[in-house]
């Protein structure tokens, strides 16, 4: 019998590019139209810049094992970190200035004060511009209080969080694994182990629902939760082999589906 459902948080709750670009226009545009820079050529310059100074880091190896990228770095304090990312609570800030500088020197700007001021402004917007898949609201309303609700996702703990304080969603999910917290990250054994755990189920109680089938259906398939993979940008006459859907609404039919397997 199923007990609880397990989600991926990004691009299967709700969409993450959109947030990277909301925040950093709001952030940026002024600069942008001011110096009459392209707001798209001023942030691959950040984020590029972002990204190879993360995986220049002696520590990437760990980093990307816990799943922690760009440019989600960008905005996490590092503060409520397990043991092996606590280097970072007291030099990110400065890493973060140092990665704005870089961005804005390729494109021929060279002011530390401007790139400090934009890096604390993209940081600022982090709790802001956040907005759940049209499917999600319904396919809650019809599954909470059948089923126990779980996140479990990858990402800073402070940076994952905000978005679920900001569509409401702390008290929707009885338990919320953040790699970022934990100290693992999906595709790791651990980080199932961890939400099971939680959530006081076996393995063939849950089934995890996600949009990636390296980080999500495979493994969990590997430790005996039943995955369900969430394909919004797949035809219908394209699905695998998978349990596929499409769209959040076909979750209480494929849900019925399996129970009665």
């Amino acid at each position: 019998m199923i007990r609880a459902l397990v989600f991926d948080l990004d691009d299967t709750l709700m969409p993450e590019a959109s947030f990277w670009d909301a925040a950093f226009e709001a952030a940026c545009r002024d600069t942008s139209d001011r110096r009459r820079i392209a707001l798209p050529a001023l942030q691959a310059a950040v984020f590029g810049a972002a990204d190879r100074m993360w995986r220049a880091s002696t520590q990437f190896a760990t980093y990307y094992g816990i799943g922690l990228g760009t440019p989600s770095w960008l905005l996490s304090d590092f503060r409520d970190v397990p043991e092996v990312l606590k280097h970072l609570t007291g030099t990110i800030r400065d890493m973060q200035h140092a990665a704005w500088a870089m961005g804005l020197a390729e494109i021929g700007i060279r002011e530390e004060v401007l790139a400090v001021r934009l890096s604390e402004a993209f940081r600022a917007e982090r709790t802001l511009h956040h907005e759940p898949y049209a499917d999600v609201t319904p396919m809650l309303d019809a599954l909470l209080g059948r089923y126990d609700l779980a996140i479990l996702t990858n990402g800073c703990g402070d940076v994952q969080r905000d978005k679920l304080r900001a569509v409401g969603w702390e008290s929707v999910f009885s338990t919320v694994v953040i790699s970022g917290e934990l100290g693992c990250g999906k595709p790791d054994r651990r980080a199932f182990a961890h939400v099971l755990g939680g959530l006081n189920v076996s393995a063939d109680e849950a089934v995890m629902i996600g949009d990636s089938l390296d980080r999500d259906v495979a493994p969990a398939r590997a430790v005996g939760i039943t995955p369900i993979w969430l394909a919004r940008s797949m035809d219908a006459t394209m699905r695998s082999d998978e349990l596929t859907i499409a769209s959040l609404d076909e979750l209480p039919s494929m849900l019925e589906r399996i129970g009665r397997a």
